[in-house]
């Protein structure tokens, strides 16, 4: 498949996915009970030029921003402030899916390995938590990035999931890294891609 036609199918699966987003909600349980409304406040803060710092909705107030959970300075934010809520949170769930049924593509080479691994338990389960959606994509993503050698792609993924405000993925994915690594990977390229996700997690932490 050449350049343009590459990108023409692009825009069409951008279309065809921001169509599904505005059709309604796709998933439940926390997604609505939590982080639904903190998403809504925050995209009023961010369309006002604010940071959403502080949620005075909920207990009488609490941090936003502080929370990661809320996944204040995760890249796709910028949605919230093109979209209506909802369809900007949808397709966080969408755009995780499509992610990572690349990244596990490429680290495959199997387009059934990759539709396995958005069907799986694991990925399903995760739909329930916005938070833990992202680990659909980057999980894949981080082991990718071992496989080639590469620090910069380690340290985006581990910076993003930093963002995501999960630390138990962080955990278990590392671990997973660790042994992946052996035999992989020198230790330079590692502490390397510990900077980067360092950088990339800063404004959360």
């Amino acid at each position: 498949m050449t350049v343009r036609p590459r990108l023409l199918f692009l825009l069409l699966l951008a279309i065809l996915g921001v169509l599904l987003a505005s059709l309604g909600f796709f998933f439940f349980r926390d997604n609505f009970a939590t982080h639904y409304p903190i998403k809504v406040l925050s995209a009023a803060a961010f369309r006002a030029g604010e940071i959403p710092w502080w949620n005075f909705a909920d207990g009488g107030g609490q941090p936003l921003a502080g929370n990661p959970n809320t996944l204040t300075f995760y890249p796709d934010n910028f949605l919230y402030l093109l979209l209506p809520a909802h369809v900007a949170f949808n397709l966080h769930f969408l755009l995780h899916l499509a992610l990572g049924w690349i990244a596990m593509k490429s680290l495959t080479r199997s387009n059934f390995g990759a539709t396995l691994w958005v069907l799986s338990g694991v990925a399903i389960s995760a739909l329930s938590f916005y938070n833990l959606t992202t680990a659909i994509a980057l999980v894949p993503f981080a082991f990718l990035a071992v496989e080639r050698r590469s620090a910069v792609r380690l340290g985006v993924a581990f910076g993003l999931l930093a963002l995501a405000g999960e630390p138990v993925m962080i955990v278990a994915t590392a671990i997973a890294v660790l042994v992946l690594a052996v035999g992989r990977m020198r230790i330079v390229p590692i502490v390397i891609a510990a900077v980067i996700s360092f950088v990339i997690a800063a404004p959360q932490l």
